[in-house]
């Protein structure tokens, strides 16, 4: 893929797909990938289900990108076909979906798993926080890593309780507010990214992510933990 592909504006890419430029298509999913794998994740809680979303999702686009007429709305555009793979995916299930669980989502969330690829990833949100001159929030710094050492056993294990209590959370979210829980706090994505994909004005994103945040402290502290366990 030649990298003045990936430097061109979604229209522009978009115009070249249209008229079968494959690298363009290339560029496009290059930039998109990883917003659209954690935005079917907010909505199915799996990563691999996740995974096999964004591959579906794709290849709807390949297929009907010529329908396309608003192509600076191309984000906005994947986000929509994504909400309605995903919804489909929940409704063809033949049973009933297992109660959450703290230790599952840890393993399957693209965030946090040791195959972790596929997303933006916490150093990512981490370094943009340290051009900022912020502190990077609990769910931005993750699980200890290389960048995080490990921690003793005693306080390894009252963050991972954090963690739980967290995550938790932010799956008892509004469907809207957990998606940009999920695509700022958990995978570090800009919000101006968000506003491309979910077709929201950043102002916009801002107001629900601080509706968002409010009700994970509520959550929290009604579950015994204090405002610092949520400070995104």
């Amino acid at each position: 893929m030649r990298i003045e592909s990936l430097e061109q504006n979604d229209a522009v890419l978009v115009e070249a797909a249209q008229q079968g430029r494959l690298d363009s298509f290339g560029a496009l999913y290059q930039r998109y990938h990883n917003p659209i794998v954690a935005l079917a994740y907010a909505q199915l809680g799996d990563k691999h289900s996740a995974e096999d979303a964004a591959q579906e999702v794709f290849a709807i686009a390949c297929r009907d990108l010529r329908s396309l007429r608003d192509r600076e709305k191309f984000g906005a555009w994947l986000g929509g076909i994504c909400r309605n793979v995903t919804r489909q995916m929940l409704r063809v299930k033949t049973r009933a979906a297992p109660p959450y669980s703290p230790a599952v989502a840890r393993a399957s969330c693209p965030c946090t798993s040791d195959n972790a690829q596929v997303t933006a990833g916490p150093s990512e949100a981490k370094m943009a926080s340290r051009r900022k001159g912020e502190t990077p929030s609990p769910l931005q710094t993750g699980l200890p890593n290389a960048e995080n050492p490990p921690l003793e056993p005693h306080h390894r294990m009252a963050q991972e309780e954090q963690w739980d209590a967290v995550r938790k959370a932010v799956w008892k979210l509004p469907e809207a507010e957990r998606e940009l829980v999920v695509m700022r706090y958990f995978n570090g994505f800009s919000q101006a990214k968000i506003s491309q994909v979910l077709d929201m004005t950043p102002a916009a994103v801002n107001g629900r992510l601080t509706r968002a945040k409010r009700r994970i402290a509520q959550l929290l502290e009604r579950d015994g933990f204090g405002s610092e366990s949520w400070d995104a």
